[in-house]
């Protein structure tokens, strides 16, 4: 299918991974898509609530077109950790001697399959506003700071940006305020999420 930075893909799968659903009753929602496409793979991941998306460069094993396929991200975490060191990973496919469909990823010291998730991954693109009126730019070191002081609120935060200001507040204790400068070209916004 292709060939990847080991660094990058276990990055990728270490920050996409945990958007992945632990629900049994939607196994789907389990796994992460990985979708290759011309000069790129995309590796999603999503429980309903929260969605995390990366790209790679890749250099795909075929001329044109694309491959998707899902791989449940509990049985990928871990072994994929082993390629970290590796410089570039081929990623493959084939079948088990039952016929069951496996993902090979093969490292210059280390390879191994996976079994490939079923069912159909949710048109997670048609989610994702392809324009905005409103333009934020703000220190992301500042910002994350500011974020870590809000950990696991149970029932999130929310983001108010206004004039040269992003204002996070706990949903749950209105005390716990943190404002940070920044500048907001366009409408004002806000918005809740997990923390």
């Amino acid at each position: 299918m292709g060939t990847v930075s080991g660094q990058q893909l276990v990055e990728a799968v270490e920050r996409v991974s945990v958007a992945a659903s632990t629900d049994p009753s939607v196994p789907t929602l389990g796994s992460v898509l990985f979708e290759g496409f011309d000069s790129t793979i995309a590796l999603v991941a999503t429980d309903r609530y929260r969605l995390a998306r990366r790209e790679l460069k890749w250099s795909p094993g075929f001329v044109s077109g694309r491959v998707d396929f899902l791989i449940p991200a509990g049985s990928l975490r871990e072994p994929i950790r082993q390629l970290s060191s590796a410089s570039s990973v081929t990623i493959v496919s084939g079948a088990d001697s039952g016929g069951r469909e496996l993902i090979g990823f093969e490292g210059p010291e280390c390879r191994f399959a996976l079994p490939m998730g079923t069912g159909q991954f949710p048109d997670y693109q048609s989610l994702i506003p392809t324009s905005s009126n409103t333009r934020v730019v703000v220190n992301s070191s500042e910002l994350m700071q500011a974020l870590q002081l809000f950990p696991s609120d149970k029932y999130g935060i929310s983001l108010a940006f206004q004039g040269m200001t992003v204002t996070i507040s706990s949903n749950t204790n209105e005390s716990r305020i943190r404002k940070v400068p920044c500048k907001v070209n366009g409408p004002e916004m806000k918005f809740s999420c997990n923390s």
